[in-house]
């Protein structure tokens, strides 16, 4: 009877301890790694009669080339698969929409930022935002300041006095968006 009791035991902790692995690895996600962002595809390229994705792995020398170009450090598990949806009209491509998760205070953000073809910001929508901070920073006024903008432009934006936090949140991820995707 003592071995089975003791049995018993080691495969209880083999269970935890499987759970917290698991639980872990699905934590290690990409940030890129999003339900599909089809409604907001449409509202942001309504003239679209059709998309592509397109799915790529950051290699180890985008991550150093994305690390020269941006001033600020990006986690490791932003960069990993990412899937770009190139917006076509008549076979002909009208833009690129890329989603990107960031953290918030109440946890992941979904954004969906559209570039034109040479990487300039032309809108941004949420998919997903539980902050009513976030989605205010979100004003005319930064979204202004953000269309048309490419990655020099967002940089020197993000030197501007009198941002709140969550503007910068904004900009530094649409700084992000068009570095990884082009």
């Amino acid at each position: 009877m003592p071995n089975i009791h003791h049995l018993s035991r080691w495969l209880l902790l083999a269970g935890v301890l499987s759970s917290c692995i698991l639980t872990h690895s699905s934590m290690g996600q990409a940030y890129c790694a999003l339900r599909d962002p089809v409604r907001a595809l449409y509202e942001v390229y309504p003239e679209a009669d059709g998309h592509r994705s397109i799915i790529r792995t950051v290699t180890v020398e985008d991550r150093a080339a994305i690390a020269r170009v941006l001033p600020f450090t990006i986690h490791f598990d932003e960069l990993g698969r990412h899937t770009l949806y190139v917006t076509v009209r008549e076979g002909q491509p009208l833009g690129v929409l890329h989603v990107r998760s960031e953290r918030g205070r109440y946890g992941l953000s979904e954004i969906a930022w559209s570039l034109t073809l040479d990487g300039k910001i032309t809108n941004v929508a949420f998919q997903r935002c539980r902050d009513s901070k976030l989605r205010a920073a979100l004003n005319d006024q930064l979204r202004a300041k953000l269309i048309g903008a490419d990655v020099p432009m967002l940089l020197q934006l993000l030197e501007e006095d009198g941002l709140s936090e969550e503007a910068r949140m904004l900009i530094r991820s649409a700084a992000k968006t068009a570095t990884v995707t082009f």
